[in-house]
C-alpha cells in the first residue's frame, strides 16, 4: 500500500510505551488469516511495515524495500523509504540500543497472516544499522514449563549482494510484526534482536 505520505499530518509520539496513543492502520488485516499452516509459519519473515518517525498514527506500507531488490520498471527511487537502506559490508552491523515493543493490542497482517505489531526504536545518540530489510533479524523466545527461555523462528543470516541495513536515526523507529500463531499456547513470550529484549507478553 502506497500511502506511506498521508503519515506525515499525523502528530510525533515521545516514546512507543504510550502505546494507547498509537494507532496503526493495516488496509490487508481484513484478508489475513491467524491459524495458516505450519510450514506456512516456518516461511514467514519479519519485514519491515514502516521506518520513521514515531507518530500517533501509522500507515502500513507493505512494500518497503531497497530499489536493487526490485524488478527493473518497479524501482522507486522517491520513495521517502530509500535513503534508510544501503548495502550490507562486513563489520557494519550494529546492535546499538535499542526499544523493543510487542503491541498485543492491535493486529498487522504479516504475509497475510494476522500479527502483533512490533515497533523498534532507537533510543540511543548514534544512527544503528540493523541487519534485513526483506528478513530482519528478530529472534522469537518463548518460556517453557521450567522457566527457561528457548529461541525459536530464528532467521537465517544470508549472504550476497541482496542482504541490505537498515539504517536507523536516533529516536525513529522501524514497524514489523510477528505471527500471532508462534506464541499460540505458549507460558511467555518475546523477542530480541541480538542483546535487545522486547516486552514479554
Amino acid at each position: 500500500m502506497a500511502c506511506s505520505n498521508e503519515s506525515s499530518n499525523h502528530k510525533p509520539v515521545e516514546s512507543i510505551a504510550e502505546e494507547s496513543r498509537l494507532v496503526i492502520i493495516d488496509d490487508k488485516l481484513a484478508d489475513a488469516i491467524e491459524d495458516p499452516e505450519a510450514y506456512i509459519l516456518e516461511m514467514i519473515n519479519s519485514t519491515p511495515l514502516y521506518i520513521g518517525e514515531l507518530r500517533d498514527t501509522i500507515i502500513v506500507n507493505h512494500s518497503i524495500f531497497p530499489d536493487q531488490l526490485l524488478p527493473e520498471g518497479e524501482q522507486k527511487s522517491n520513495n521517502e523509504f530509500q535513503r534508510y537502506f544501503s548495502p550490507i559490508v562486513s563489520g557494519t552491523s550494529d546492535s546499538g540500543n535499542l526499544e523493543l515493543k510487542v503491541d498485543t493490542t492491535q493486529q498487522v497482517s504479516l504475509n497475510s497472516v494476522i500479527s502483533y505489531p512490533v515497533i523498534i526504536k532507537n533510543v540511543g545518540n548514534e544512527i544503528v544499522s540493523i541487519v534485513g530489510c526483506e528478513d530482519l533479524q528478530l529472534i522469537y523466545e518463548f518460556q517453557d514449563s521450567l522457566g527457561n527461555w528457548q529461541a525459536s523462528h530464528i532467521p537465517v543470516a544470508k549472504s550476497g549482494t541482496g542482504i541490505h541495513l537498515i539504517n536507523l536515526p536516533p529516536n525513529e523507529i522501524v514497524l514489523s510484526a510477528i505471527p500471532i500463531a508462534w506464541s499460540k499456547n505458549k507460558l511467555k513470550s518475546r523477542i530480541r534482536i541480538t542483546n535487545n529484549y522486547s516486552n514479554e507478553y
